[in-house]
């Protein structure tokens, strides 16, 4: 039975005899009064959060759009950035440079991160976790889901596997860290979505996940294929899985993301962003913090350390679009942690150990 409808834990998401039996557990009446209200937020309209989104994606476009007689909006931030010569041309004079790269480059970055349109989730993707779910609110799926989420996390890592070079397993065995929580269904081979070189191998890393918190936040995610049976965990807390292939534009960034989905904790992804612990109240007093966070980051880094901060955003937002998760508080905390980067290339421009030159808004 699901969790939704009963104290006992979702069908394809847990295995009871591996999961505490304290978890939600809900008297009659609560049921009913739950189910009522699930019944009632079923698409007659968007749900708070959805609205959210729709009105920050519609502000945005408006935002694009550029009145007659009215300087266009500032879209991009672009800054000079000094080439540094290579340790072999920088100690040799008699190299002539003249037909060589320019000593300078332009970058270009957007001002805001782009928002692709909202789609929900698919009932037959839910429904293919468990039939009870393809009449139920998707978000009401998520805030139980969210309840659940320290019974699941402990699960998520990178899983140390050999395998095969050519083609992809149908399932594997892995070592669960936590095998009384609630077990993962699958196994998500996680790749780049671009192909290497023929002479390099593809680079996969396994992760234990489960199927049910991904289905119910990615609108871009095919469904679901059911095991044919049951994953059961041994007394050791092994466990066979079947293996789901996921290609995904920054599979180096796929961690975070998934944490973030699993405890939805903004600060905790905030740091993986940042590459640091950022000030606790960033989020609390964005109004005075940016600017205070954003001077400290673009004085005490270099180019390259600002740079690598926006691969960690640009990658975990790649991923985001890729997969279709539009959670609020997951594109609140990608535009804050934005926010804070392009002021600090602002902050970082003209100083003397820096390679950017100069930075405008354009």
């Amino acid at each position: 039975m699901s969790v939704l409808r009963s104290n006992k834990l979702t069908r394809g998401l847990v295995d009871s005899e591996n999961t505490p039996p304290t978890i939600l557990i809900k008297g009659r009446t609560t049921l009913d009064a739950s189910k009522k209200r699930r019944t009632r937020t079923f698409h007659p309209s968007p749900s708070h959060r959805t609205q959210k989104y729709l009105i920050e994606q519609a502000k945005r476009k408006e935002q694009m759009k550029t009145k007659p007689g009215s300087p266009a909006a500032p879209r991009f931030c672009t800054f000079t950035v000094a080439r540094v010569p290579q340790p072999s041309q920088a100690s040799t004079p008699e190299v002539e440079m003249k037909d060589e790269t320019p000593a300078t480059q332009e970058i270009k970055i957007p001002i805001q991160l782009t928002r692709p349109d909202y789609t929900e989730v698919s009932q037959a993707a839910l429904a293919a976790i468990d039939p009870d779910w393809e009449h139920i609110a998707p978000e009401y799926i998520r805030e139980k889901l969210e309840t659940l989420s320290l019974s699941m996390v402990d699960n998520f890592y990178s899983a140390p596997l050999n395998l095969p070079k050519d083609a992809l397993p149908e399932s594997a065995e892995v070592l669960l860290k936590n095998p009384h929580g609630i077990l993962p269904s699958h196994l998500a081979a996680v790749h780049s979505a671009t192909a290497p070189p023929s002479t390099i191998p593809r680079k996969v890393t396994v992760y234990p996940v489960h199927n049910a918190l991904l289905a119910a936040h990615c609108s871009r995610l095919p469904p679901f294929a059911q095991p044919k049976e049951k994953p059961t965990a041994s007394a050791d807390g092994r466990i066979n899985l079947p293996i789901r292939s996921m290609a995904l534009p920054a599979p180096e960034c796929f961690v975070p993301l998934m944490t973030y989905l699993y405890t939805k904790n903004s600060y905790d992804l905030l740091q993986a962003l940042f590459l640091e612990k950022p000030p606790q109240n960033l989020e609390e007093d964005q109004k005075e913090m940016i600017p205070h966070y954003a001077t400290k980051l673009g004085r005490a880094n270099t180019y390259q350390g600002l740079m690598l901060r926006v691969i960690a955003i640009t990658g975990v937002w790649k991923n985001a679009c890729a997969l279709g998760i539009f959670d609020d508080g997951l594109w609140d905390t990608l535009d804050l942690a934005w926010d804070v980067i392009t002021e600090a290339f602002n902050v970082a421009a003209g100083q003397p150990q820096f390679v950017i030159q100069s930075f405008k808004r354009v």
